[in-house]
Protein backbone atom coordinates (compact mmCIF):
# COMPACT_ATOMS: atom_id res chain seq x y z
CA UNK A 1 0.00 0.00 0.00
CA UNK A 2 3.23 2.55 0.76
CA UNK A 3 4.35 1.81 -2.52
CA UNK A 4 0.89 2.99 -4.40
CA UNK A 5 0.66 6.06 -2.39
CA UNK A 6 4.12 6.61 -3.36
CA UNK A 7 3.44 6.54 -7.26
CA UNK A 8 0.32 9.31 -7.68
CA UNK A 9 2.84 11.64 -5.06
CA UNK A 10 5.65 10.96 -7.75
CA UNK A 11 3.39 11.56 -11.10
CA UNK A 12 1.98 15.05 -9.23
CA UNK A 13 5.48 16.36 -8.69
CA UNK A 14 6.02 15.24 -12.37
CA UNK A 15 3.33 17.23 -13.45
CA UNK A 16 4.83 19.90 -11.58
CA UNK A 17 8.06 19.89 -12.81
CA UNK A 18 6.78 19.85 -16.02
CA UNK A 19 4.27 22.87 -15.84
CA UNK A 20 7.40 24.81 -14.54
CA UNK A 21 9.50 23.95 -17.40
CA UNK A 22 6.70 25.72 -19.29
CA UNK A 23 6.11 28.41 -17.52
CA UNK A 24 10.37 28.81 -17.44
CA UNK A 25 10.05 28.41 -21.65
CA UNK A 26 7.58 30.76 -22.23
CA UNK A 27 9.20 33.29 -19.72
CA UNK A 28 12.35 32.79 -21.70
CA UNK A 29 10.59 33.31 -25.07
CA UNK A 30 8.76 36.40 -23.56
CA UNK A 31 12.46 37.65 -22.28
CA UNK A 32 13.71 37.63 -26.05
CA UNK A 33 10.49 38.83 -27.76
CA UNK A 34 11.46 41.76 -25.05
CA UNK A 35 15.22 41.62 -26.34
CA UNK A 36 13.99 42.29 -29.75
CA UNK A 37 12.08 45.06 -28.99
CA UNK A 38 14.43 47.04 -26.91
CA UNK A 39 16.63 46.66 -29.75
CA UNK A 40 14.87 47.48 -32.38
CA UNK A 41 13.83 50.94 -30.23
CA UNK A 42 16.90 51.50 -29.99
CA UNK A 43 18.22 51.16 -33.76
CA UNK A 44 15.50 53.90 -34.16
CA UNK A 45 16.65 56.37 -31.81
CA UNK A 46 20.16 55.78 -33.48
CA UNK A 47 18.75 56.37 -37.17
CA UNK A 48 16.68 59.15 -36.00
CA UNK A 49 19.63 60.77 -33.79
CA UNK A 50 21.56 59.87 -37.48
CA UNK A 51 19.26 61.78 -39.42
CA UNK A 52 19.14 64.89 -36.89
CA UNK A 53 23.40 64.95 -37.38
CA UNK A 54 23.06 64.83 -41.03
CA UNK A 55 25.22 67.90 -42.24
CA UNK A 56 23.13 69.33 -44.83
CA UNK A 57 25.33 71.64 -45.95
CA UNK A 58 28.03 69.82 -46.74
CA UNK A 59 25.69 67.58 -48.87
CA UNK A 60 24.90 70.75 -50.46
CA UNK A 61 28.45 71.45 -51.18
CA UNK A 62 28.86 67.73 -53.19
CA UNK A 63 26.18 68.23 -54.90
CA UNK A 64 27.23 71.92 -55.87
CA UNK A 65 30.99 70.34 -56.19
CA UNK A 66 29.41 67.59 -58.53
CA UNK A 67 27.74 69.73 -60.72
CA UNK A 68 30.46 72.08 -61.03
CA UNK A 69 32.55 69.36 -62.08
CA UNK A 70 34.65 70.34 -65.91
CA UNK A 71 32.75 68.09 -68.22
CA UNK A 72 35.57 67.87 -70.74
CA UNK A 73 38.45 67.31 -68.10
CA UNK A 74 36.45 63.49 -67.78
CA UNK A 75 38.03 61.17 -69.51
CA UNK A 76 34.82 58.43 -69.35
CA UNK A 77 31.92 59.80 -70.01
CA UNK A 78 30.03 56.69 -69.07
CA UNK A 79 31.44 57.09 -64.94
CA UNK A 80 32.66 60.28 -63.61
CA UNK A 81 33.88 58.74 -60.66
CA UNK A 82 30.77 58.08 -58.20
CA UNK A 83 29.43 55.34 -60.63
CA UNK A 84 26.69 57.51 -62.60
CA UNK A 85 27.77 58.04 -66.47
CA UNK A 86 28.37 61.79 -67.35
CA UNK A 87 24.58 61.71 -69.86
CA UNK A 88 23.18 60.59 -66.83
CA UNK A 89 20.29 63.24 -66.14
CA UNK A 90 19.68 63.10 -70.45
CA UNK A 91 15.89 64.18 -71.32
CA UNK A 92 14.64 63.56 -74.49
CA UNK A 93 15.44 66.62 -76.04
CA UNK A 94 19.27 66.13 -75.21
CA UNK A 95 19.35 63.04 -76.68
CA UNK A 96 17.54 64.85 -79.41
CA UNK A 97 20.16 67.27 -79.67
CA UNK A 98 23.15 65.00 -78.91
CA UNK A 99 22.11 63.54 -81.89
CA UNK A 100 21.42 66.04 -84.31
CA UNK A 101 24.64 67.79 -83.48
CA UNK A 102 27.01 64.27 -84.68
CA UNK A 103 24.39 63.94 -87.65
CA UNK A 104 25.03 67.53 -88.75
CA UNK A 105 28.71 67.45 -88.02
CA UNK A 106 29.05 64.43 -90.57
CA UNK A 107 27.02 65.36 -93.21
CA UNK A 108 28.95 68.84 -92.95
CA UNK A 109 32.30 67.16 -93.28
CA UNK A 110 30.94 64.67 -95.95
CA UNK A 111 29.31 66.93 -98.43
CA UNK A 112 32.82 68.82 -98.20
CA UNK A 113 34.42 65.43 -99.07
CA UNK A 114 31.94 64.71 -101.97
CA UNK A 115 31.75 67.73 -103.35
CA UNK A 116 35.03 68.20 -104.60
CA UNK A 117 34.93 71.66 -105.63
CA UNK A 118 37.15 74.37 -103.84
CA UNK A 119 34.31 77.47 -104.52
CA UNK A 120 31.41 75.61 -102.63
CA UNK A 121 32.77 75.52 -98.94
CA UNK A 122 29.51 74.51 -97.17
CA UNK A 123 25.95 74.07 -96.98
CA UNK A 124 23.74 77.05 -97.16
CA UNK A 125 21.24 76.92 -94.67
CA UNK A 126 18.17 76.24 -97.32
CA UNK A 127 19.38 73.60 -98.56
CA UNK A 128 19.84 71.78 -95.20
CA UNK A 129 17.13 69.70 -95.09
CA UNK A 130 17.44 68.21 -98.70
CA UNK A 131 21.22 67.10 -98.16
CA UNK A 132 20.30 65.99 -95.04
CA UNK A 133 17.49 63.22 -96.82
CA UNK A 134 20.25 62.68 -99.21
CA UNK A 135 22.65 61.23 -97.11
CA UNK A 136 20.66 59.78 -94.21
CA UNK A 137 17.30 58.61 -96.03
CA UNK A 138 15.12 60.26 -93.73
CA UNK A 139 13.38 63.69 -93.24
CA UNK A 140 14.47 66.75 -90.96
CA UNK A 141 11.80 68.42 -89.70
CA UNK A 142 12.70 72.16 -87.68
CA UNK A 143 8.81 71.90 -85.89
CA UNK A 144 10.16 68.95 -83.85
CA UNK A 145 12.73 70.77 -82.39
CA UNK A 146 10.25 73.75 -81.31
CA UNK A 147 11.29 76.24 -84.77
CA UNK A 148 9.63 77.60 -87.58
CA UNK A 149 9.26 80.02 -89.68
CA UNK A 150 11.21 81.57 -92.18
CA UNK A 151 14.47 81.65 -89.96
CA UNK A 152 13.82 77.80 -88.48
CA UNK A 153 16.64 75.94 -90.27
CA UNK A 154 19.39 78.85 -89.31
CA UNK A 155 17.15 78.56 -85.67
CA UNK A 156 17.90 74.67 -85.64
CA UNK A 157 21.83 75.38 -86.49
CA UNK A 158 21.92 77.75 -83.53
CA UNK A 159 20.67 75.05 -80.98
CA UNK A 160 23.36 73.53 -81.95
CA UNK A 161 25.72 76.81 -82.03
CA UNK A 162 28.46 74.61 -79.40
CA UNK A 163 29.31 72.52 -82.59
CA UNK A 164 27.53 73.71 -85.67
CA UNK A 165 27.80 77.57 -87.05
CA UNK A 166 26.98 79.34 -89.91
CA UNK A 167 30.20 80.93 -91.38
CA UNK A 168 30.73 83.61 -93.98
CA UNK A 169 29.43 83.04 -96.77
CA UNK A 170 26.57 81.72 -94.61
CA UNK A 171 27.10 77.94 -94.99
CA UNK A 172 26.96 75.43 -92.49
CA UNK A 173 30.15 74.39 -91.24
CA UNK A 174 31.30 72.08 -88.42
CA UNK A 175 33.34 73.16 -85.40
CA UNK A 176 34.97 69.84 -84.97
CA UNK A 177 37.52 68.05 -86.47
CA UNK A 178 36.96 65.70 -88.82
CA UNK A 179 39.20 63.15 -87.46
CA UNK A 180 38.07 62.67 -83.97
CA UNK A 181 39.79 59.88 -81.58
CA UNK A 182 36.13 59.31 -80.13
CA UNK A 183 32.69 60.38 -80.04
CA UNK A 184 32.39 61.50 -76.06
CA UNK A 185 32.70 65.12 -77.49
CA UNK A 186 29.04 65.06 -78.48
CA UNK A 187 28.04 63.81 -75.38
CA UNK A 188 30.13 66.19 -73.38
CA UNK A 189 28.97 69.33 -75.43
CA UNK A 190 24.86 67.82 -75.15
CA UNK A 191 25.85 67.72 -70.86
CA UNK A 192 27.40 71.26 -70.90
CA UNK A 193 24.60 72.77 -72.95
CA UNK A 194 21.75 71.10 -70.43
CA UNK A 195 23.68 72.60 -67.55
CA UNK A 196 23.49 76.04 -68.92
CA UNK A 197 20.26 75.54 -69.52
CA UNK A 198 19.04 74.58 -65.96
CA UNK A 199 21.20 77.49 -64.96
CA UNK A 200 19.66 79.95 -67.17
CA UNK A 201 16.34 78.66 -66.22
CA UNK A 202 16.93 79.19 -62.47
CA UNK A 203 17.45 82.80 -63.23
CA UNK A 204 14.27 83.27 -64.70
CA UNK A 205 15.20 83.18 -68.51
CA UNK A 206 12.46 81.21 -69.99
CA UNK A 207 13.85 82.27 -73.40
CA UNK A 208 16.50 78.83 -72.47
CA UNK A 209 13.40 76.81 -72.26
CA UNK A 210 13.29 74.09 -75.41
CA UNK A 211 9.79 73.80 -76.87
CA UNK A 212 10.09 69.95 -78.28
CA UNK A 213 7.32 68.80 -79.67
CA UNK A 214 5.98 65.32 -78.25
CA UNK A 215 4.06 62.44 -79.23
CA UNK A 216 1.46 63.06 -81.90
CA UNK A 217 2.35 66.67 -82.04
CA UNK A 218 5.76 65.43 -83.72
CA UNK A 219 4.34 63.06 -86.04
CA UNK A 220 1.65 65.92 -86.98
CA UNK A 221 4.35 68.28 -87.45
CA UNK A 222 6.34 66.14 -89.66
CA UNK A 223 3.19 65.02 -92.08
CA UNK A 224 3.72 69.05 -93.04
CA UNK A 225 7.16 69.03 -92.84
CA UNK A 226 8.58 71.70 -95.50
CA UNK A 227 10.18 70.03 -98.49
CA UNK A 228 13.48 72.57 -100.31
CA UNK A 229 14.33 71.11 -103.27
CA UNK A 230 17.36 73.50 -104.67
CA UNK A 231 16.26 74.37 -108.19
CA UNK A 232 12.95 72.44 -108.09
CA UNK A 233 9.21 73.36 -107.10
CA UNK A 234 7.97 71.37 -104.46
CA UNK A 235 3.60 70.86 -104.78
CA UNK A 236 1.71 71.90 -101.53
CA UNK A 237 1.89 68.66 -98.99
CA UNK A 238 4.75 67.06 -100.82
CA UNK A 239 7.33 65.43 -98.30
CA UNK A 240 10.86 65.32 -98.91
CA UNK A 241 10.79 61.35 -99.86
CA UNK A 242 7.49 61.90 -101.97
CA UNK A 243 9.39 64.24 -104.14
CA UNK A 244 13.02 62.17 -104.68
CA UNK A 245 10.46 59.46 -105.25
CA UNK A 246 9.12 61.17 -107.77
CA UNK A 247 12.63 62.45 -109.17
CA UNK A 248 14.21 59.02 -109.39
CA UNK A 249 11.19 57.89 -111.53
CA UNK A 250 11.49 60.58 -114.24
CA UNK A 251 15.56 60.16 -114.11
CA UNK A 252 14.86 56.34 -115.07
CA UNK A 253 12.35 56.90 -117.57
CA UNK A 254 15.14 59.35 -119.20
CA UNK A 255 17.57 56.72 -118.82
CA UNK A 256 15.27 53.82 -120.57
CA UNK A 257 14.73 56.32 -123.22
CA UNK A 258 18.15 56.96 -124.28
CA UNK A 259 18.91 53.49 -123.99
CA UNK A 260 16.22 52.68 -126.18
CA UNK A 261 17.39 55.11 -128.92
CA UNK A 262 19.31 53.86 -131.76
CA UNK A 263 21.98 55.04 -133.73
CA UNK A 264 19.80 56.90 -136.05
CA UNK A 265 17.92 58.37 -133.00
CA UNK A 266 14.55 56.52 -134.11
CA UNK A 267 13.70 54.61 -130.73
CA UNK A 268 13.92 50.46 -130.52
CA UNK A 269 11.03 49.02 -129.89
CA UNK A 270 11.01 45.39 -128.45
CA UNK A 271 8.51 44.31 -130.38
CA UNK A 272 10.51 44.53 -134.00
CA UNK A 273 11.43 47.20 -136.38
CA UNK A 274 10.07 50.66 -136.08
CA UNK A 275 6.05 50.72 -136.96
CA UNK A 276 6.85 53.72 -139.75
CA UNK A 277 8.34 50.64 -141.53
CA UNK A 278 5.05 49.18 -141.96
CA UNK A 279 3.43 52.44 -142.62
CA UNK A 280 1.75 52.24 -139.16
CA UNK A 281 -0.15 55.62 -138.89
CA UNK A 282 0.80 58.44 -136.60
CA UNK A 283 -2.11 58.03 -133.57
CA UNK A 284 -1.12 54.05 -133.46
CA UNK A 285 2.37 54.64 -133.30
CA UNK A 286 1.69 57.05 -130.04
CA UNK A 287 -0.90 54.37 -128.69
CA UNK A 288 1.60 51.32 -129.15
CA UNK A 289 4.63 54.01 -127.71
CA UNK A 290 1.88 55.10 -124.75
CA UNK A 291 1.73 50.94 -123.63
CA UNK A 292 5.22 50.92 -123.15
CA UNK A 293 6.80 50.71 -119.89
CA UNK A 294 9.22 53.21 -121.30
CA UNK A 295 7.31 55.39 -123.29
Amino acid sequence: PAEKQEEPEKKEDMKVDQEGEKKDGAAEEGGKEGDKKVEAQKEKEAKEEEEDNVDYLKELDEEIEKADNDVFEMEDVTDIGTGEPLFFNFGFEDWALLSLRFELHLLAHAFLHDCGDPERTGIYPDHLLFYYNRYYKKGLNPKNYGVEGVEARRELVALVRDSIVICPPKVIESMLSAELEDNDIFVKLTEEARRERLRRLDAGDESARLKFATGGAAAKAGAKAPVVIPGKGVGKGETVAQSLLQQQRQQQVRQQMQMATGAGGMPVRPWGPPPAAFGVPLAQQRAMMARQPWG
